[in-house]
């Protein structure tokens, strides 16, 4: 499980919150109902994605692939990890302690949000389904 509490740095965990509560609340959250793309745009954005996914997941695209939209309004992205190896955030199923690996990750999402705007959608989750089910 990933701690917000705790702010990290290149030189490993410190102990100071990465903003107080206050702060929190008062961000400029986006809380509108998002719907649900036809299963015919998903299909057209998953294929999109699948053929750019070299570009976009750089240093994993090689032991990776998206192979679907997933949840109640297809905004989880499952993909497949083929191969031997753990990504530079940590491991498929968590974030590790340090800032400057953990942003490698959000680059990722990032840029596959990016190629997704195209179809009017985007994922808020990316599940890593591993051979060994971790």
């Amino acid at each position: 499980m990933i701690d917000l509490t705790r702010n990290t740095n290149q030189d490993g965990p410190s102990q100071k919150p990465p903003f107080s509560f206050k702060e929190y609340r008062a961000r400029n959250w986006n809380l509108e109902a998002k719907s649900k793309p036809s299963e015919e745009k998903a299909q057209e954005a998953l294929k999109a994605l699948q053929e750019s996914w070299p570009e976009l997941a750089d240093s994993v695209s090689g032991i990776t692939f998206p192979k679907r939209f997933a949840g109640p309004k297809l905004r989880k992205l499952s993909v497949v990890v083929t191969g031997e190896g753990t990504p530079p955030w940590g491991a498929w199923d968590r974030l590790g302690v340090y800032e400057h690996r953990r942003r490698t990750f959000t680059k990722l999402r990032h840029q596959i949000n990016t190629a997704l705007a195209e179809y009017d959608h985007e994922v808020d989750h990316i599940e890593f389904l591993t051979p060994s089910g971790s």
